[in-house]
């Protein structure tokens, strides 16, 4: 016999292709047709002896759906029955007479492809009471059989356990692929530096009319060129193997006491010709008798000269950038001050993620990888360290690390 109901919820993106999309790559379903029991339906106009008897001879029982003229009008629940049957009279008011006035008369009818995420949106949104009562699962216009909400609880869980699954097979996947990558860059930076040596080595000594000047003098413009264009390259692929020998743990930190004052001043005699292009003054306001700290040396020479890059970099012409250096509470704190472009507020949170830029592609002036503040913060968590950053946006950054003094 084939039954039709007047409304049936059906999904909003029931299509053939609902089959594909509620089943996952192990063939679990995770739509209502998992948990449907089919439990024969009853007529209107049976009386109410007779449910309790279908009742009784199934204890697991939860429910029974009431179906006339092949229209689903109603289901009669195990609480609500004998509650009823259980009440003064109750016997002899019910036993006679049609379970109609015993069933809920507007159950919640859903379709048997209906993916168990959609149905509980519309339980708690519109149906509630479908928690306790049940629910009648149409195939079409078929009855299929009833649901509950153990059977949702259970399918429910069943998909979180697969989603878990899926999500972390995903998350090894991609540790595994990032680890190969760092792997593979790593170990190129022999492969990579050496022809970029060459070309600026070469573009070098010909810009510079090492052997004899040049017939014609547009060959030193280029050869300049080509030696601007070689050293900006390699320091774009400088910053992408450090970043990749530290996620490979090919960056080994040995943290012992250092001497900072050497390592600043080098950092800033590397950096002062830059500085000079932009006529930016660099600052060094320390104490002369500065304490030792508790750091790597080749770390901790990348860190402030990656800091100190980015501040030339970033800064307005004729600005100045000011390193501090201050002795607080048994550590060493060591800022850089520019007075450049800053960062919004925004995306204050996200500078240190790697390859993420200040001005977007169309606004920024600056070329690099983005990748310095995130090789900052790596080293600086390697070694225990703390980073911090305080910017505001048109005024300027101070970017802060600090170190345990040595004892």
């Amino acid at each position: 016999m084939t039954y039709s109901a007047a409304a049936v919820f059906q999904p909003e993106s029931l299509n053939e292709s609902i089959p594909g999309m509620t089943q996952d790559t192990n063939g679990q379903n995770f739509n209502l047709e998992a948990i449907s029991r089919y439990v024969e339906p009853v007529p209107s106009h049976l009386p109410g002896s007779a449910v309790i008897d279908i009742f009784n001879q199934d204890p697991g029982l939860s429910a029974v759906p009431v179906i006339d003229h092949d229209e689903v009008v109603g289901l009669l629940t195990r609480k609500r029955v004998f509650l009823n049957f259980s009440r003064q009279f109750g016997h002899a008011v019910y036993a006679r007479r049609p379970v109609s006035r015993l069933m809920i008369t507007s159950p919640l009818v859903v379709d048997a492809m209906t993916p168990i995420d959609e149905l509980s949106r519309k339980v708690l949104t519109e149906a509630p009471s479908a928690l306790e009562d049940g629910f009648i699962i149409m195939q079409g216009n078929s009855y299929h059989g009833i649901g509950n909400s153990m059977g949702i609880l259970r399918l429910g869980m069943a998909q979180a356990e697969r989603k878990t699954q899926e999500l972390a097979e995903a998350k090894e996947a991609a540790e595994h692929a990032n680890a190969a990558k760092s792997r593979f860059l790593a170990n190129m930076s022999h492969e990579l530096r050496t022809p970029l040596n060459a070309i600026i080595g070469f573009s070098e000594m010909i810009s510079t009319e090492t052997f004899g000047p040049h017939v014609v003098s547009v060959y030193k413009e280029y050869a300049e060129d080509i030696n601007t264009s070689g050293r900006l390259l390699l320091d774009i692929i400088n910053d992408i193997l450090d970043m990749s020998k530290i996620e490979a743990g090919h960056f080994k930190i040995e943290v012992q006491n250092l001497d900072m004052t050497p390592i600043i001043h080098n950092a800033v005699r590397l950096i002062m010709e830059r500085a000079s292009q932009k006529g930016i003054s660099l600052i060094v306001d320390m104490p002369p008798d500065l304490a030792e700290v508790r750091a790597d040396n080749r770390a901790m020479r990348q860190i402030f000269l990656n800091l100190l890059s980015n501040a030339v970099k970033f800064s307005n012409p004729g600005s100045a950038v000011t390193i501090k250096v201050r002795q607080v509470a048994g550590k060493i704190r060591i800022s850089v001050c520019d007075q450049g472009i800053g960062i919004p507020a925004k995306m204050l949170a996200k500078i240190t993620e790697p390859f993420m830029q200040v001005e977007n592609e169309l606004t920024r002036k600056e070329q690099g990888t983005g990748l310095g503040q995130p090789i900052v913060v790596s080293l600086a968590e390697r070694m225990n360290a703390t980073f911090e950053l305080d910017s505001e946006f048109g005024v300027g950054t101070v970017a802060s690390l600090t170190v345990d003094r040595a004892h």
